[in-house]
């Protein structure tokens, strides 16, 4: 790929914060013998970075020096590919084939800088990314963009100043007062983290207001303010912080002080923990492992923790010690023993409810697709009935050529046919409150063709039926979304929008602009049980409707995204709908 056209590309990428003020640039030097050119970087027009391409110059002193001492001498500096030729074009190549999770941890120090300054990741996502041994590079660039975004600390000063990446001089040319001198800088541009700090000031009581990570304090402060004996809470987090990242992140700090309640039904001690690795999800799982579980436990099962109820932390120590979960208390179905050897094979990221759906399908002989496809419904969350949803499951399982993105609308129609009371008008301005339309509806007898027939024809009637007059709900605290993209130089902007449905007449014209049922939700939306969402795309030719969007109310998490006649939301859609979530402080569903 041509440079003119990789560094446009990498460049729309950029915040639109930053965009416009960081330059990416590189050129090549004919006829001249110390190098073959340069890359650099500039914000606001100065030059901020300077890699000239050492490649010939390293190559001939590999070639000189083992000639001349021989192929047993002491090994040379691997230089990184960083200083070499055409380093800033190889990594921003690479940098358009990585996800932005995969650059966020890229080992390449330039592409993991221009990540820092990368539009997909949101303001709660850049305040985590501080790293005290990253390269000085990385860090400038987090608290430029930090301070771009306007989350950096009120004392936070960002200049350009040069940063040449040439090949490093032998220590022996610095200084030693120069070094100190660096180094006292260093430390002064800093920003430190320190966990053991927070947990000890929220045990003394003291405000903690000025701390960036507020979510961290809420839920230590709300651990200590429950705890029995606050002594003994203090001395475990702080060990527990001596030992891993585990206290760095809100939802870890919440499933810690969970796992180290009854200290007196331990199986294991505390102090005997040592976590084998470096990744905080492993690291919880291993804790919970050590203090509660004799036997194996799947992974699935530490958002019991993590995000979970006391009966499903009470489910993990059950299984924990060797016992079957059929015999667990309170579980939401009864379990076959296929079921229950099924159910410890769920998937990773799945919830502890869906895995029960889970063990339905896969003990019935049916796909970890169609498991997946009713994961998304409201039956992974509720279970009452549970004789006749089975039958429902042996109904798509006996039936394995139906295109499963029906399973979520047939799934919704039912429902609403058994359980859902209906609002009857049975005069102008009088309404009443019916029954379901079909309370004992069977699937004995039922077609696939007969089922989509009722399906869409019930569809059709949401559409057209009015019920004499309109519910209307007021706005949910989310506000709506706006985000443009692009630049009027380039000419390629575009508007994306998401806004909340207010109306069942509402409800309505979007199901029938996208052929799906979305106008059910009218009810759920009047009683402030969830609240639905329209996003579309404005661009020079008009605007295009691409998603609805069902956010629960209760948890704030993005629950079901769906396109026209029920298709899946494209990367690039969600890409945006990540944006809305983190700016927001929603969460996603793992399904979406």
């Amino acid at each position: 790929m041509q440079w003119s056209k990789l560094r446009i590309r990498v460049e729309e990428l950029l915040a639109d914060s930053v965009k416009g003020r960081v330059g990416l640039h590189s050129t090549r030097y004919r006829h001249v013998h110390d190098g073959d050119g340069r890359d650099w970087i500039t914000l606001d027009g100065q030059e901020l970075v300077n890699m000239p391409h050492w490649y010939r110059w390293t190559v001939r002193y590999r070639v000189d020096r083992e000639a001349a001492v021989g192929t047993n001498s002491e090994k040379l500096p691997d230089y990184d590919s960083l200083f070499r030729f055409g380093g800033l074009g190889r990594a921003m190549f690479g940098y358009l084939t990585l996800s932005i999770d995969d650059i966020l941890i890229s080992q390449n120090v330039l592409i993991r800088a221009i990540g820092m300054l990368d539009r997909r990741v949101g303001k709660r996502r850049l305040k985590g990314l501080a790293d005290e041994n990253a390269h000085p590079l990385i860090g400038f660039f987090h608290r430029f963009r930090c301070d771009a975004e306007g989350v950096a600390p009120p004392d936070l000063q960002v200049t350009a100043q040069t940063v040449d990446l040439r090949r490093p001089a032998s220590s022996s040319s610095v200084d030693p007062g120069e070094k100190r001198r660096r180094a006292d800088a260093a430390l002064k541009t800093k920003k430190k983290r320190h966990p053991r700090t927070l947990i000890e000031r929220i045990y003394r009581n003291e405000s903690v207001e000025s701390e960036p990570d507020t979510e961290v304090a809420r839920q230590l402060r709300e651990g200590f303010n429950q705890a029995q004996d606050r002594d003994v809470l203090l001395d475990m987090l702080c060990f527990i912080e001596s030992k891993s990242k585990l206290m760095e992140s809100a939802v870890h700090v919440k499933g810690v002080i969970q796992l180290v309640k009854d200290v007196e039904f331990w199986i294991r001690l505390l102090k005997q923990w040592t976590p084998r690795s470096h990744n905080p999800d492993r690291q919880f799982s291993s804790l919970a492992r050590h203090l509660w579980a004799a036997y194996d436990v799947p992974v699935f099962m530490d958002k019991a923790w993590l995000q979970g109820t006391v009966a499903q932390q009470q489910w993990f120590k059950h299984v924990g010690t060797g016992k079957n979960i059929r015999t667990a208390e309170g579980i939401p179905i009864p379990l076959t023993k296929k079921m229950a050897h099924c159910f410890l094979e769920a998937p990773d990221h799945y919830s502890i409810d869906a895995a029960f759906r889970w063990a339905q399908v896969l003990a019935l002989e049916g796909s970890a697709h169609l498991a997946d496809a009713l994961r998304e419904t409201r039956i992974a969350r509720e279970f009452h009935d549970n004789d006749f949803w089975l039958s429902v499951i042996r109904f798509f399982i006996r039936n394995p050529m139906l295109d499963l993105v029906h399973v979520s609308p047939i799934v919704d129609y039912i429902w609403n046919q058994r359980y859902e009371p209906r609002i009857v008008f049975v005069e102008r301005g009088v309404a009443r409150e019916a029954g379901p339309g079909q309370p004992n509806l069977s699937m004995k007898g039922r077609t696939v063709a007969s089922l989509l027939r009722d399906v869409e024809q019930w569809h059709k009637r949401l559409g057209r039926e009015t019920q004499g007059g309109q519910l209307q709900w007021r706005k949910s605290a989310i506000p709506d979304f706006r985000f443009v993209e692009g630049t009027e130089q380039s000419n390629n902007m575009k508007v994306w929008k998401i806004r909340e449905l207010l109306s069942s007449n509402e409800l309505i014209a979007e199901g029938r602009r996208m052929r799906h049922c979305v106008a059910s939700f009218a009810r759920s939306c009047h009683s402030g049980t969830c609240s639905i969402w329209s996003m579309d795309v404005e661009t020079e030719e008009g605007v295009t409707a691409l998603l609805t969007v069902e956010v629960n109310a209760g948890t704030k998490e993005i629950r079901q995204v769906r396109g026209k006649h029920n298709r899946r939301a494209t990367e690039k859609e969600l890409d945006i709908l990540r944006r809305w979530a983190v700016q927001e402080s929603l969460g996603v569903a793992s399904y979406v």
